[in-house]
């Protein structure tokens, strides 16, 4: 006796656990990735050698150099300054000068406006930190591409690759069943049995 599965094939529900006899979890690359990666995607201080030092080196020193720019900013005055705010152009630091006002802030100009107005200008003061800057962030993007790239070649295994498709189709059987169910609860609908009468 006992209820027949639904037309079509269907996962029958109390077979559904049976799924997922002999198929990996992953818990193990699971906690890896949970380790190395946080829920934005974005890879922890934590999942190098010496990713934590270089942000914290890059924090310090891009505070440092926006204190510079800060006390630069105080002393040109508005006159000189589009705008007070420091801004990042090609990944340095830079004020937003006065076109006809360039020669009170030596340095090299980095942008400009798209009204000729405005020239984005990397003051010498700081063109030292901000290619020191610079530097460190290419070796955070350096250390941040080996993180994905170790994990990558360790999802890509190909024994790890096909336990993870058996466990995707696992878990899409198990999830169309439940949808099933879901959508025969709301229409109120009955399981089909057949008859050879």
């Amino acid at each position: 006796g006992g209820g027949g599965g639904g037309g079509g094939g269907g996962a029958v529900p109390h077979r559904l656990p049976a799924l997922f006899d002999g198929v990996g979890v992953q818990a193990a690359l699971k906690l890896a990735i949970d380790e190395a990666v946080d829920d934005a995607g974005v890879v922890r201080d934590s999942a190098s050698d010496g990713l934590g030092e270089v942000r914290f080196a890059k924090r310090e020193l891009a505070a440092a150099v926006r204190k510079s720019l800060a006390e630069l900013v105080a002393k040109k005055g508005d006159s000189v300054l589009a705008n007070r705010l420091p801004t990042l152009r090609a990944d340095r630091f830079v004020l937003q000068v006065v076109a006809k006002q360039k020669h009170r802030v030596p340095g090299v100009v980095r942008d400009v406006s798209g009204s000729g107005q405005t020239l984005f200008i990397e003051p010498k003061e700081v063109e030292g930190a901000n290619t020191k800057l610079r530097q460190l962030a290419k070796r955070e993007q350096t250390l941040v591409r080996a993180v994905l790239q170790a994990l990558s070649k360790r999802v890509g295994a190909p024994a790890v690759a096909l336990e993870l498709e058996a466990l995707h189709s696992a878990v899409t059987k198990v999830d169309l069943a439940a949808a099933r169910a879901r959508y025969a609860a709301a229409v109120g609908g009955v399981p089909v049995r057949f008859s050879d009468h």
